[in-house]
């Protein structure tokens, strides 16, 4: 039987929970076309988890109250950049930014790897939001792997 880790579970149960995830819509011919795709999970560590399921879940609660106007809304990427979070869409309503822009902030705040508290670091050119913990054990393994 195949292992499946805790991260892939809670990732599954986020595409899951939320339509945008997993459904999309296209015009064709002036028609109405609901396509399904595989969502790929985020390229985030799981420290981050809960700020996006806390954003998904304030941006569903809007959703929620008219889904046909929001029907356009996808997620089309997650991930980190300069050690923030990033998460884009497609047709995304002004009324969602201010939870995105929300979770993004938090994310600089916020060690990637674990969810504490954390800061943005640079580790030999690269940018990450770590703990002290996970400061240090990136900046073993680099010196470890790279000998600097």
């Amino acid at each position: 039987m195949k292992r499946i880790d805790v991260a892939t579970k809670k990732w599954t149960k986020l595409v899951n929970t939320f339509p945008w995830f997993r459904e999309y819509v296209v015009l064709e011919g002036g028609k109405k076309i609901w396509k399904s795709r595989e969502f790929y999970y985020p390229l985030v560590g799981m420290g981050w988890y809960k700020l996006i399921w806390d954003m998904c879940t304030k941006i569903k609660a809007v959703y929620d109250k008219n889904p046909e106007r929001y029907e356009m809304y996808n997620v089309t990427d997650i991930k980190e950049k300069y050690g923030g979070l990033r998460y884009y869409t497609t047709c995304s309503p002004e009324e969602f930014e201010e939870y995105v822009r929300e979770a993004e902030g938090l994310s600089y705040k916020t060690c990637e790897k674990c969810g504490k508290p954390g800061k943005t670091v640079e580790i030999y050119s690269w940018f990450s939001t770590l703990c002290k913990k996970h400061e240090n054990a990136r900046r073993k393994n680099h010196k470890k792997r790279f000998g600097w």
